[in-house]
């Protein structure tokens, strides 16, 4: 019995280590993606100038709708001619930019 106890513990283990994704990960949706690129559309736009959204923006609604505004799930989503439009790593600073932590709310500094 000690035996059977020791193999469904150590495949209870091996699944947990396996798939942590979808324990603690979150996972996007295309709608999402879409949002974010229609609604940020100007403030990922590749190079120069630097456009910051204000956190009041449509674009931080839509980047506070994906669960824990992760922005890498919405650039793994993104297809190449979209990488090629988009700015990736203005993509990627959207969740830090559109933050509804108090001190984001109250902080005016860029950080960029």
């Amino acid at each position: 019995m000690r035996g059977e106890n020791n193999i469904v513990l150590l495949l209870l283990l091996l699944f947990a280590v396996i798939s942590p994704n979808q324990v603690i990960g979150s996972a996007c949706t295309p709608e999402q993606k879409a949002a974010i690129l229609n609604q940020c559309e100007e403030y990922i736009k590749p190079g120069y100038p630097l456009i910051l959204p204000s956190y009041a923006s449509v674009c931080c609604d839509k980047v506070r709708d994906v669960p824990n505004r992760d922005m890498n799930c919405i650039v793994d989503l993104l297809t190449p001619p979209e990488k090629a439009k988009h700015g990736v790593d203005k993509i990627k600073r959207l969740k830090d930019l559109c933050d509804n932590s108090p001190h984001h709310q109250t902080d005016s500094s860029c950080h960029c």
